[in-house]
């Protein structure tokens, strides 16, 4: 068993087996959701910046009403949605998340645990997202970059609903505590044998005191793997405790560990 750090990610690979599938290129599309686009890689060395700060960016994420049509069951409700940020510092590239359509998830040997939110959520989140006004980009050497950002969008709710959305600007989580969840994560033996890799997508608070909480997969591979990634960020994950504007503040991220077969 090896693991890798792939920017920013973690990478989970089993040797033993042979395999040629890979995760798709594309993010699945509800016909009610605008089309997903491959995402650019990233590869910044400073962060992209909301307009206002931390404290904007939570209070827009949360603006969004009901759509009209929805009746919700619970208030409020939360969706994830995936977008990159261009060297112009537009939005683009605007992904709700969801499982994989039937068909990869069959060629992935898939089962996804988590379902996908209402097709209104999702759509209501993907437009608010691509409404945004422009970040300040990411840059790289000097220049202007890429950046691929994860967010909650809540329904319903109010800016305290959510933790400030660590888009990378805090250093709750850097490249050691990533580090530190790949050698705690194992690839579950009946993953292994029944071929089953994806991307686990992953949602983590951090507490003011620097302590991880609220661990929660928002993008579902199975039952077991999923498991296996919740106890190894429940485990190993160390967390700094964040000061913002001089006071200590919770905060979430949102991180893909990839699990692989060969």
């Amino acid at each position: 068993m090896r693991f890798y750090l792939i920017l920013g990610s973690i990478c989970l690979l089993a040797l033993p087996l042979r395999s040629t599938a890979q995760e798709p290129s594309t993010r699945p599309a509800l016909v009610t959701t605008p089309p997903a686009q491959p995402l650019p890689v990233a590869a910044a060395d400073s962060v992209a910046r909301f307009p206002g700060g931390l404290e904007a960016l939570r209070t827009y994420l949360t603006s969004a009403p009901f759509p009209a049509s929805f009746q919700p069951s619970s208030t409020p409700a939360r969706v994830y949605v995936e977008f990159v940020v261009s060297p112009t510092g537009q939005v683009s590239h605007v992904t709700p998340v969801q499982p994989l359509p039937l068909s990869d998830q069959r060629r992935l040997h898939q089962q996804p645990a988590v379902p996908a939110a209402p097709a209104e959520l999702l759509k209501a989140a993907a437009d608010l997202i691509a409404a945004m006004p422009a970040w300040t980009p990411a840059v790289r050497n000097g220049k202007p970059d890429f950046s691929v950002q994860r967010v909650p969008v809540v329904f319903g709710g109010t800016p305290e609903a959510i933790p400030l959305v660590n888009t990378g600007e805090l250093p709750a989580l850097g490249p050691r505590a990533l580090e530190m969840v790949a050698r705690a994560l194992r690839y579950p033996p009946s993953a292994i044998h029944n071929r089953v890799q994806g991307v686990v997508l992953v949602y983590v608070e951090v507490s003011e005191q620097g302590r991880p909480e609220k661990v929660e997969i928002v993008r579902s591979v199975s039952q077991g793997v999923d498991a296996a990634t919740k106890r190894a960020v429940e485990a190993a994950l160390p967390c700094q405790p964040v000061r913002y504007n001089g006071r200590p503040v919770r905060v979430c991220q949102l991180f893909p560990v990839t699990f692989r077969t060969f």
